[in-house]
């Protein structure tokens, strides 16, 4: 039976409508990144696709591809890990599953992630009042100016969350911390990997405490001397 997929954006959803014949789904994800390899998931159902299928098609080339829908979206149940392909993971949707799961929501849309995320901009400033306007991590200056250009994701601000949303997190002042873009895109990748919920004694949650990084085991002292 013919499958087709489409991307839309409203207000700040982003959804993904799918089309099974004269049946639909509409599925709403984290981002348009996210809405794009989903979209790309079912269209190479059953074999699967890697980092390099989504260069290929879209010119994305990110390892928190996957990440994004397995977490922030709430597709881990349907999303697997296959296997390799010239030393890149394959990952596959299981559509069928999910298809006949979904058959209740035909008229809705589905969303299976937990704990979104809010307008972290609001705390902006008593954040800066409490930190400063530095990396937490790095020490170096950030800036909200959109117009500086050089070493720019290395000194745009980032509101971070200490403790992940996937890891229950909350959009809570005292679980947010300031970041460069930069910084915060890093520790995005490996919060993604943890297997646990010991934010409160990684370096990465809480660099003013520790300098081990908790999923790693790797000590990032020598990185702290910017922060005096």
């Amino acid at each position: 039976m013919k499958v087709s997929t489409s991307y839309k954006k409203i207000d700040k959803f982003h959804l993904v409508e799918v089309l099974k014949g004269k049946d639909k789904r509409t599925f709403r994800v984290f981002s348009k990144r996210s809405a794009l390899t989903l979209m790309l998931l079912i269209e190479f159902y059953p074999k699967g696709i890697t980092t390099r299928h989504m260069r290929e098609r879209h010119q994305i080339d990110d390892n928190k591809l996957f990440g994004e829908l397995l977490d922030q979206s709430g597709f881990r149940e349907y999303l697997k890990h296959i296997g390799t392909e010239n030393r890149l993971k394959v990952w596959k949707l299981e559509f069928d599953e999910l298809w006949e799961k979904t058959e209740i929501h035909k008229d809705e849309i589905i969303w299976y992630g937990i704990n979104e995320q809010g307008n972290l901009n609001i705390f902006l400033n008593d954040l800066i009042k409490r930190d400063s306007l530095r990396c937490n991590i790095l020490g170096i200056p950030l800036y909200i100016d959109k117009h500086r250009k050089f070493l720019e994701n290395f000194r745009k601000v980032a509101i971070d969350h200490r403790r992940p949303l996937k890891n229950g997190g909350i959009d809570k002042i005292e679980n947010l911390q300031l970041l460069s873009y930069y910084v915060n895109e890093r520790k995005n990748q490996i919060c993604a990997i943890c297997s646990d919920t010991k934010c409160e004694k990684c370096a990465l949650a809480y660099p003013e405490k520790f300098h081990i990084i908790h999923p790693t085991n790797e000590d990032i002292s020598e990185l702290f001397y910017w922060r005096g």
